[in-house]
């Protein structure tokens, strides 16, 4: 935060690049894009995602640069998540699984 302009919003300093909320956003929206029956709520938190990004600009809380950068950030994880999820599941069953046995006995 470097005090330039006015801030809307009262913010303790650090690092912005990328935009975590508008990283957070945006790897939902993505994910929610992927699949054919989300599709239109994916669009719909695309939409709120970008316009959270301009108005944490708007805010004086973020460059445009972090927000571009969420948008990346966002898309390549979310693409690896979406490509990694068969072997991801495998996973999540087996933490299921555990926790089943510890828990619901």
């Amino acid at each position: 935060m470097d005090k330039i302009g006015i801030f809307l919003i009262k913010h303790t300093p650090e690092t912005s690049f990328p935009s975590d909320h508008t990283t957070f956003m945006l790897s939902i929206a993505f994910v929610f894009l992927y699949f054919k029956q989300t599709r239109k709520t994916g669009i719909m938190l695309l939409a709120l995602g970008i316009i959270g990004g301009l108005t944490r600009i708007y805010c004086g809380l973020h460059y445009p640069f972090d927000i571009i950068g969420s948008i990346l950030v966002a898309m390549i994880s979310s693409y690896i998540i979406f490509m990694s999820s068969e072997r991801l599941q495998k996973l999540n069953n087996l933490i299921i699984n555990l926790y089943y046995k510890i828990f619901k006995k």
